[in-house]
């Protein structure tokens, strides 16, 4: 696939196309718990190669990555370079 500059197209220019039928919201979430069968299509949806997807879903485990997440955020805005 070429882009129309010539160039070759990105190997996922396909994929732009689910771009508008994607459902995203800036609510906060409800605190429902995630069916299986969704959990279970999002990991299909992620398996290529070079993709690893870890799908964490217990509250405790939640937070610990939100600790790390909040730390790793203020390191990298917090660093000159």
């Amino acid at each position: 696939m070429q882009t129309r500059f010539g160039g070759p197209a990105h190997p996922h220019a396909s994929l732009a196309g689910a771009i508008p039928l994607r459902q995203s919201t800036r609510a906060e979430f409800d605190g429902r718990t995630v069916p299986t069968a969704s959990l279970r299509a999002l990991a299909d949806a992620a398996r290529m190669p070079g993709v690893d997807v870890a799908l964490v879903t217990e509250r405790r485990e939640i937070a610990q990555l939100t600790e790390l997440v909040v730390a790793g955020n203020h390191h990298q805005l917090h660093d000159p370079a």
